[in-house]
């Protein structure tokens, strides 16, 4: 348990060599009581699904949607749990779409894959992928499509909560799901994607060995809808790794930014203004930048007068997070 005096951000990071990832930590405000998980399923070791309640006595309802040790696709078990106590639930499928509720209480969820490959057919690399998962009264209808520069495209998975959820690239239907139902697909071009209905998005990064960076490795990230901006962060960046010195490759630290077209010069990077904005081909009134950030920096700060979307990304030789 964490607590501090004034704002902070929270993050849990699993560093190991090879088998690097991070994921932000939810403040308790931030806590929801309804969640659709999102996990991987990519090659032969479990995906998992681990809940933390926040006080005693807490009662947890979980509808798994692959075979697990507590219940199968169509069963609802229940679980009690007291403040601090986490119980992890794997499956040798894909746990995305388990649905995982509390009596009243707050608690937090996290989802993931063991050991991920991203077509484990084509890249040998393989690594560990998690994320907090956002409550569903935190879903959005509006997300960047932000793959990285040059890395020919990145895994994005999208899970639906409520059925005829349909999913458009501007006036171009990309799919159509029902609750529970997740789509999944290679973009490698930024773009504005919109739903009916609420939906969560995942992002996954291929291995080193087969995508077009000579860095990084399978790495799952949520993305936040374009509502959750912010006006300033603060992220610790250059983090050290144990792959640092151990391995040949490229080091590549990147900030997203997504903001409106014309207020991207009220923002600006530890200081300095930011060119080489771009408007979305299917949204020209937002615009996106990818910027690298130097080694040199150890902190970046971010502050704008207009509020701005954005994630962070850190690629090492065979890690990422």
């Amino acid at each position: 348990k964490v607590t501090c005096t004034g704002n902070a951000r929270v993050y849990a990071f699993h560093n190991r060599l090879f088998y690097a990832d991070s994921s932000p930590v939810l403040p308790t405000t931030s806590l929801g009581t309804d969640y659709s998980v999102m996990t991987f399923d990519g090659g032969f070791s479990p995906s998992i699904v681990s809940i933390i309640a926040t006080e005693d006595n807490t009662t947890i309802n979980v509808s798994p949607t692959a075979p697990t040790a507590f219940g199968n696709p169509g069963d609802t078990f229940t679980l009690t749990l007291n403040e601090g106590e986490v119980i992890s639930i794997s499956a040798l499928q894909d746990l995305t779409g388990t649905r995982v509720t509390s009596d009243g209480p707050p608690i937090a969820v996290f989802g993931g894959q063991q050991t991920s490959f991203v077509d484990f057919t084509n890249c040998s690399a393989d690594s560990h992928t998690w994320e907090q998962i956002i409550p569903i009264a935190d879903w959005g209808n509006s997300y960047p499509i932000f793959p990285l520069d040059g890395n020919g495209g990145d895994l994005f998975r999208i899970l639906a909560i409520n059925d005829n959820t349909e999913v458009f690239d501007g006036c171009d239907l990309i799919t159509t799901l029902n609750s529970g139902e997740l789509f999944e697909e290679f973009f490698e071009d930024p773009f504005i994607l919109t739903s009916s209905d609420p939906v969560l998005i995942s992002a996954i990064l291929p291995g080193q060995d087969c995508s077009g960076i000579d860095a990084g490795d399978p790495n799952m990230r949520l993305i936040l809808a374009l509502v959750r901006g912010s006006a300033d962060i603060r992220i610790r960046v250059n983090t050290p790794l144990q792959s640092d010195g151990v391995l040949d490759g490229e080091e590549l630290d990147v900030v997203h930014l997504v903001m409106p077209t014309d207020e991207v010069s009220n923002l600006t990077l530890n200081g300095a203004t930011v060119g080489n904005w771009q408007p979305f081909d299917n949204l020209s009134s937002l615009s996106y930048v990818e910027v690298e950030i130097p080694e040199i920096d150890n902190l970046l700060e971010v502050i704008s007068s207009t509020p701005f979307w954005s994630e962070f990304l850190s690629l090492k030789p065979n890690d990422a997070f």
